[in-house]
Order: structure tokens, then sequence, then C-alpha cells
């Protein structure tokens, strides 16, 4: 998510009804529903996961220099279209399963995972053209 300087003021704003300068889950599960058309809104799976990636102490709120420290980061499709690039080693539009294999090695996300079947999940999973390669779209969906 990406915000201007004022839209995460008004955010922030509405968000911190107690004024105390740090958003619970639930200040922030409540902020985005009131923002958002009826049914448009994150699951609250959803909220956890932004709650979590916002909250970089653990400390179960996000603070002001928290909230606007994330909402500076440059947009995600951005900066996954980056990653999509860096390992299109041949520019070829698509990541091979070898180009996969590096993302997830080098993701570190899946430490301890055998490489090559979480490979060959994410190949099954992303690739639904069926042509053994991932396109941007594909990839862009299983990432997001």
């Amino acid at each position: 998510m990406s915000l201007t300087k004022q839209e995460c003021e008004d955010f922030w704003s509405k968000a911190d009804k107690n004024g105390d300068g740090q958003l619970t889950i639930q200040e922030l599960d409540k902020a985005l529903r009131s923002i958002l058309p009826p049914g448009k809104g994150p699951s609250s799976k959803d909220v956890v996961y932004m709650f979590s990636a916002v909250d970089k102490d653990g400390d179960k709120s996000v603070t002001k220099k928290e909230f606007f420290d994330e909402m500076e980061k440059p947009p995600r499709r951005e900066t996954l279209e980056e990653t999509f690039k860096k390992y299109d080693k041949d520019n070829s539009g698509s990541l091979k399963r070898d180009e996969i294999e590096a993302v997830v090695r080098d993701s570190g996300a899946f430490k301890g995972g055998n490489v090559k079947e979480i490979t060959d999940d994410i190949m099954k999973e992303a690739d639904t053209s069926g042509d053994g390669a991932v396109d941007l779209q594909e990839f862009l969906k299983i990432v997001s």
C-alpha cells in the first residue's frame, strides 16, 4: 500500500480514535472497514497480515512511525515487478522453472523446506497457461 502523506494523516486520524498514538488491530480493522464499501473490505485474515507486516517490533500495536514508514515504501506491485525482472535472466518475459527455484532459494522464506518440491508446487499453481513458465501476471497472482 502506498499513500500520500496527507492520505496517511487522514487515515491515521480516523483510525487512532483514542488519540494514544498507537493503533490496535481492532482500530485498524474498524478504520479500514469505515473507508471501504461494504463487502469490499479486507478479510479478518488480511487485516491480521497487514497489521503484522506493519507492527515491526511485535508489540501488538502500530505506532505512527511504523505506519508512516510502511506507507512510504514503494507500491508492492512495483517491488514485485522489479523482483520478477531481476530473476528473468534471459529477459523472456517469463520465469522458467530454474528461475522460480532461484526466487524460492533466495527468498529464505522456505528454510528447511525442499526447494525443488516447493518450486514444483509453485509451478503447478502459478503456470495457469501450462507453458512451463510463469509470466508476470501469473507471478503477481501467486505472490499477491
